[in-house]
């Protein structure tokens, strides 16, 4: 088998591959939404420094972007809808920089997702991750910032992520830490299932919060993202099966043909 042959063949299958593995379509009995909503009723940040964010939702593989600017959102407000695929997902980042005598006070990003089973007799588990990131950091006698990532439903918090950078004491999820206004970072991927008996729903929301202040010529950041998505849909006791469109399947296999019939009538 010749070199360029042998290479069109594996980028046929490579192609292939690809295609199906983009066609992991959610069950037609499983509903889900979700939404990424920056707060416009957070307050501006008061001084020289900034505070920016981003909402994101990725829906059937395409992403789509709002910018915020202190507490202006130059886009769609919420961003979301009906998530049809593994991946896809929402999620927000926020980052912040003050100064000698700046405050961010509640710079605030929420999250919702709502679940619902049609079906009269199949239970499902869906898996969700978030991958996340967070980052503070306060330099000076007297300044501190904090920021949160909190997943919860009606039982109680599924996920959270909580650090705080303090000239009096630097906290990590709830434990002190021996350290005054250091770099304090939470970072990783977590996954949660959420069981989905027929005829059932569910829903689950979160947030992402910033709070700054410094009171005497030091300064203060934090740097936060979170991502929170669909990793797979289980029917239990059975796979569930990924429907593949096709017009794909015909078109692929259509294509690879054509390279194995040119290759021999070259021969």
């Amino acid at each position: 088998m010749n070199i360029s042959f042998k290479s069109s063949l594996i980028t046929g299958i490579f192609l292939m591959s690809t295609q199906l593995s983009h066609a992991a379509l959610i069950t037609p009995d499983i509903t889900i939404s979700g939404f990424a909503e920056f707060d416009t009723t957070s307050l501006p940040f008061s001084g020289t420094g900034s505070q920016s964010g981003e909402i994101k939702s990725v829906l059937g593989g395409t992403t789509a972007t709002t910018i915020i600017t202190d507490v202006t959102p130059a886009g769609t407000n919420p961003q979301g809808g009906l998530l049809s695929m593994a991946g896809d997902g929402v999620g927000a980042s926020a980052v912040a920089m003050g100064d000698a005598f700046d405050l961010m006070e509640d710079f605030f990003f929420s999250f919702s997702f709502d679940l619902a089973n049609s079906s009269g007799v199949d239970d499902y588990m869906i898996s969700f991750g978030i991958d996340f990131s967070n980052t503070v950091d306060a330099d000076g006698a007297n300044a501190y910032v904090d920021s949160e990532i909190v997943l919860e439903d009606t039982a109680g918090e599924l996920f959270f992520s909580d650090v705080t950078s303090d000239a009096f004491g630097d906290e990590k999820n709830g434990t002190a830490l021996a350290t005054s206004g250091a770099a304090i970072s939470d970072s990783g991927l977590f996954d949660f299932d959420v069981t989905l008996l027929a005829g059932g729903m569910y829903s689950f929301d979160g947030f992402l919060k910033m709070d700054g202040e410094e009171f005497d010529g030091g300064a203060f950041s934090a740097d936060s993202t979170a991502f929170i998505y669909i990793k797979e849909i289980t029917k239990l006791g059975v796979p569930v099966s990924v429907p593949i469109p096709a017009t794909i399947l015909l078109f692929l296999t259509g294509s690879l043909g054509l390279l194995v019939r040119k290759y021999f009538t070259k021969k």
